[in-house]
């Protein structure tokens, strides 16, 4: 399985999202509540005491906001993410 599934606007932003909350959570610097998914996956990660430089990525570009999130949903419900939410 894979350990999270998600979408971005912009794949860059929300890796550097992630890597820098990763790395707020794995020195102790967030101290706030763990609400959205991007804090729920970086406190997940870290708390497991995952290498965020060991991580990979897969990419699928796909067209169309309503297609892109039946598709998410239907790969969180067939795949169980480690770290997923849904």
């Amino acid at each position: 399985s894979p350990i999270y599934i998600g979408m971005a606007g912009n794949l860059r932003v929300r890796i550097e999202k992630h890597k820098n909350l990763i790395k707020k959570y794995k020195g102790g610097d967030y101290k706030g509540k763990i609400e959205d998914d991007d804090h729920v996956f970086a406190s997940r990660v870290a708390s497991r005491g995952m290498r965020e430089t060991h991580l990979s990525l897969a990419i699928k570009p796909i067209k169309g906001q309503e297609v892109q999130t039946q598709i998410e949903n239907l790969l969180n419900r067939i795949s169980y993410p480690l770290l997923g939410r849904n």
